[in-house]
């Protein structure tokens, strides 16, 4: 694939998708929109490398290694969501094949390294989220209520799950917190502390002793003097 030919491509995927799709050879050689798909990732990856390593330049050496890491992961997870979408499409109705459907995802990720810049990433990936519902609409060839249906449930699914996941991770970490040594051993230390104090008894505690009675006694006697004084 030269360099003219994707430019190409990406601006005919972003600017019309519904007749890209429309026109699209479901025949096409799976290894056009594979090289495409790995060569709009590997501008993702590498432009979050770049975007991460503004701060301190001495980062920007990680991009290659970043790179040979990250690019088979999302390889993996783009077929492995191609899988889910495509059993829900042949729920729904689908008329595609399963390369069909991962051809669809691999030609809506041209707009993935848009995704990666501030303020402008959470619009390029809603953008990448309608292309997508093109795709199933177009490819599949079933209605858009069924596209939208296709692509969102998988995602709402999934991030059920992932907020679930998150959710019991928090509450175990509270429970380990709870159960952590360091606050079993302050108890245990306030117990022995509680144990070793002398026990009160309640009526030793609020008794008065007669020396303390006497002088109350005296000190009102001498009040009383005190104001026969002044009447006289």
């Amino acid at each position: 694939m030269s360099i003219q030919s994707y430019f190409t491509k990406v601006k005919q995927i972003i600017s019309a998708p519904a007749n890209f799709y429309a026109n699209l050879s479901l025949e096409e050689s799976y290894k056009n929109y594979v090289v495409f798909f790995l060569i709009n990732n590997a501008l993702t990856v590498l432009l979050t490398s770049v975007l991460a390593g503004i701060g301190n330049l001495k980062n920007l050496w990680l991009a290659p290694f970043m790179l040979f890491v990250s690019l088979p992961l999302i390889f993996l997870f783009y077929l492995f969501l191609a899988v889910i979408l495509h059993l829900l499409a042949k729920i729904l109705g689908g008329k595609a094949s399963f390369t069909n459907t991962f051809q669809i995802l691999a030609y809506a990720s041209a707009v993935s390294p848009l995704t990666v810049i501030p303020l402008a990433g959470l619009l390029a990936s809603l953008y990448q989220l309608y292309i997508t519902i093109i795709g199933f609409w177009k490819i599949q060839q079933y209605s858009l209520k069924r596209a939208v249906l296709n692509v969102l449930l998988p995602i709402l699914l999934i991030l059920t799950v992932f907020f679930i996941l998150i959710g019991v991770g928090a509450m175990n970490f509270l429970n380990f917190l709870k159960q952590s040594p360091v606050n079993s051993n302050q108890q245990k230390g306030l117990t022995e502390i509680q144990k070793n104090l002398p026990a009160v008894d309640q009526e030793e505690q609020f008794s008065i002793s007669p020396a303390e009675e006497n002088y109350s006694l005296n000190e009102e006697g001498y009040e009383d003097y005190q104001n026969y004084q002044e009447e006289e």
